[in-house]
């Protein structure tokens, strides 16, 4: 297989896969946005969405201990 034809195979499955994975990317809106230095906070999160279908979970990929 020659180099141009691994490019064009490599740059064609990432495509695709940024473009099926790119409707699981979402924002969310937290509140405050601004905390103080070693401050205990509960923080408030809201997804907003362009559909009628409510937000049934949020999933949180980091802890702060």
């Amino acid at each position: 297989m020659n180099i141009r034809k691994f490019v064009a195979i490599s740059t064609s499955t990432l495509g695709l896969f940024l473009l099926t994975a790119s409707p699981a990317f979402a924002h969310v809106i937290v509140h405050p946005s601004q905390v103080g230095i070693a401050a205990f906070q509960e923080f408030s999160m809201s997804v907003p969405t362009e559909k009628d279908n409510p937000t049934v979970a949020i999933k949180c990929l980091f802890q702060m201990d």
